[in-house]
């Protein structure tokens, strides 16, 4: 049976800390929001049998090395969504599209390569419209590009209540993190 499963790439314990540390000013306007799991999703596949990606993920990412990443823009992705958007990264976009060589086209619209919308993003808001527009000017404001590492990979099935990890990949090197 067909699940809605998600790729996503993960970050060093530093690098995660740094996101989540974005959205401390918002507790100063007193809303309430979810904690995020800080991830850039490379694949979302409505409706794929599981076991076929983890197959195929476990043998794609077991060679793959810790890499770094530049988090340079502070971004409204959409109405309900404030993100943070990596540099234009020669490693991410080769993992990206070599990954996508299978099952690509079964993949969202969003992660799919043939229709060019893939935008590499970590949302670390969301919420309506109204809340983000008065929290934006202030995250913005006190964001400073910063360095990462993505050092690790799940596949993740996506629930009405949240996700559970399928499965989960430690990228090799991590001795390469400085």
């Amino acid at each position: 049976m067909g699940k809605n499963i998600c790729v996503i790439l993960l970050f060093d314990q530093t690098t995660s800390q740094h996101l989540k540390s974005l959205t401390e000013k918002a507790y100063a306007f007193d809303f309430s929001f979810e904690d995020n799991y800080p991830h850039l999703t490379i694949a979302n596949y409505p409706g794929i049998n599981p076991e076929r990606i983890k197959r195929y993920f476990e043998g794609f990412f077991k060679d793959i090395e810790v890499f770094p990443l530049s988090f340079v823009h502070l971004i409204r992705l959409d109405d309900h969504v404030i993100a943070v958007e990596p540099g234009v990264s020669q490693t991410l976009t080769q993992i990206y599209q070599k990954f996508h060589e299978k099952y690509g086209q079964e993949a969202n619209v969003w992660t799919q390569t043939s229709l060019a919308n893939f935008h590499p993003h970590v949302s670390i808001l969301t919420g309506e419209s109204a809340m983000l527009n008065q929290l934006y000017p202030h995250i913005r404001n006190n964001f400073v590009p910063f360095n990462g590492y993505v050092t690790a990979v799940e596949v993740s099935e996506i629930l009405s209540d949240g996700f559970k990890i399928l499965a989960h990949i430690d990228l090799k090197n991590m001795r390469n993190i400085r």
